[in-house]
């Protein structure tokens, strides 16, 4: 429980009743120097109604994570975020 195990893969497909089918990932890596995770979700919307009455539209919806760290030197670390997200509500 808790995600895959560093340098795993963790697939997990889903289904929601009034939007539709989904499926969401999980991938870490770690090596000598980086280490990371990507956490993919996407959903095929049937309807595109949320929550506070905000229309989204139907078709895919995506949220995607991504952190990176490197670690060159004792003394030096660079992290890497980044996010997308198909709604801008």
């Amino acid at each position: 429980m808790g995600g895959p195990p560093a340098g795993g893969l963790d697939r997990r497909p889903r289904g929601y009743q009034r939007r539709g089918p989904a499926h969401s990932g999980d991938v870490k890596w770690k090596a000598e120097e980086v280490s990371g995770r990507f956490q993919p979700f996407l959903v095929h919307d049937r309807t595109g109604d949320d929550r506070d009455d905000f229309d989204a539209g139907e078709g895919l919806r995506h949220r995607l994570s991504l952190e990176n760290r490197w670690e060159p030197t004792p003394s030096l670390r660079v992290d890497v975020e980044a996010n997308d997200f198909s709604d801008r509500g």
